[in-house]
C-alpha cells in the first residue's frame, strides 16, 4: 500500500513562566487519520512526553516543566532553550514533527524612574545595548538561516544584547527569530508603518 502523507494544520505552542514553574499549552489541528498525539519536550537529557487529547476537532495538551532552565540575554546568563516536537501515531506508524525551540523567561517594563523606563528580564534589570536591524538583502528583503545566524553572531560578539526592527522595516521570518533566541539577543519589534498616520475609520 502507498503511504499517505499527513496533513498538519495550525499548531500553537504557548510557553509560560510563573513562580519558577514552566508550563506549555499546545493546540494543534492534525490529520483526521491521527490516532494518538503527544507533546515532547527535551533538553540536556531531560525528556517530557505529554499525551494530547482530541477535543472538538483539535488536539490539546498541557505540560509542566519543574524549575526550568531560564532563557537569559547572553550578557546575563545562558539563553537556555528546550526543543519541542509532536509524536504522532497512525496505525503502526509513528511520525515526529519538529516544532522548534522554546524558552522560559519573563519580561517586564519598569516605569518607576521618572520619565525613563528599564527592561527587567527574569526579575533582573537589563541595560540594553544594540542597534537598529535592517534587511540583509535590500532587494529581496530575505536571507537564509545561515546568513541570519552569521550576522546576529557578529552582533553578539560586538556586545549587543538587543536589536530593533523599526516600523519602516519589513517583518523578518522565523529564521531571524530563531537566531536571536539562540544567541541570547532581545528583540524590540515595532509595528510596521509605525511612523505613519493611519487613516480615520468611521
Amino acid at each position: 500500500l502507498e503511504a499517505r502523507a499527513l496533513e498538519i494544520g495550525s499548531v500553537r505552542v504557548d510557553p509560560r513562566l510563573k513562580d519558577r514553574q514552566g508550563s506549555i499549552a499546545i493546540t494543534a489541528e492534525l490529520d483526521s487519520h491521527i490516532e494518538a498525539a503527544a507533546l515532547v519536550i527535551e533538553r540536556d537529557g531531560q525528556r517530557i512526553n505529554e499525551p494530547l487529547t482530541l477535543d472538538d476537532g483539535q488536539w490539546r495538551g498541557h505540560a509542566e516543566v519543574l524549575d526550568p532552565a531560564l532563557w537569559w540575554p547572553h550578557t546575563h546568563g545562558e539563553p537556555a532553550l528546550y526543543r519541542t516536537s509532536l509524536a504522532l501515531s497512525r496505525g503502526d506508524e509513528t511520525t515526529t514533527i519538529d516544532l522548534g525551540c522554546i524558552g522560559f523567561r519573563t519580561i517586564e517594563i519598569d516605569r518607576g524612574h521618572g520619565d525613563d523606563f528599564r527592561v527587567v528580564v527574569n526579575g533582573v534589570p537589563v541595560f540594553c545595548r544594540g542597534a537598529r536591524w535592517t534587511p540583509l538583502d535590500p532587494v529581496t528583503l530575505t536571507a537564509t538561516p545561515d546568513e541570519y545566524r552569521a550576522a546576529i553572531t557578529q552582533a553578539r560578539e560586538a556586545g549587543m544584547n538587543m536589536l530593533r526592527v523599526g516600523g519602516t522595516m519589513a517583518y523578518e521570518d522565523d529564521a531571524f527569530l530563531d537566531a536571536l533566541d539562540e544567541a541570547g539577543i532581545l528583540l524590540w519589534q515595532d509595528f510596521m508603518f509605525a511612523n505613519m498616520d493611519y487613516p480615520d475609520v468611521e
